[in-house]
């Protein structure tokens, strides 16, 4: 028996209608929808757990969205994002994209519409090749299963002992200062 696995979405939406209405929709189109409602919450799960895309509000109380994107992007996690918002002002869709969104869109929405950019995002993200595998020597570190080998032999690690090498692998053949290690991990 083949089991097919369903691309997983986090919603960070503190609308509860808008909520409901995304979770019914995108759940018909094959995707598992994970929501939370509030950026705190919502930035605990973007580090916590592998997504293949998130939906993000940028005004959520507690962390604001432009805020947990801008430390997705400083912490390298390159997992697609959709702003979903209703800060429809220029300056606010440039900013959201230059900071790293992939797609923006402004509420209202029509949910077919939504449906096929979350598609276009998952299309995208699966062409290209899997970058969640770090490689130095004879390191190897899998940032989805969260899993350090050596030399093929497993090595146990406490979650900042995993973002610091992490950040070493990320940046070989730099010299990094205290002041850096601080600020990045």
């Amino acid at each position: 028996m083949t089991s097919v696995t369903r691309p997983r979405l986090l919603l960070v939406e503190d609308d509860p209608v808008t909520t409901d209405y995304l979770q019914q929709g995108l759940e018909k189109c094959e995707v598992d929808v994970v929501s939370v409602t509030n950026g705190n919450d919502g930035s605990h799960y973007v580090f916590s757990l592998p997504w293949d895309v998130i939906i993000l509000d940028r005004m959520l109380p507690g962390l604001d969205g432009l805020s947990i994107l801008m430390r997705m992007r400083a912490q390298g996690i390159m997992t697609p994002v959709l702003f979903l918002t209703t800060m429809d002002d220029v300056p606010s869709r440039v900013a959201g994209l230059r900071h790293g969104a992939d797609d923006y869109m402004v509420k209202p929405f029509a949910l077919p519409e939504l449906v096929a950019r979350v598609q276009v995002l998952l299309r995208r993200a699966s062409s290209f090749p899997n970058t969640a595998i770090l490689n130095v020597d004879d390191v190897e570190l899998n940032l989805l299963t969260l899993v350090v080998t050596r030399n093929g032999e497993k090595i146990l690690l406490q979650p900042q002992e995993f973002k610091l090498l992490e950040y070493f692998m990320r940046n070989v053949g730099t010299v990094l200062s205290r002041q850096m290690l601080l600020k990045d991990v």
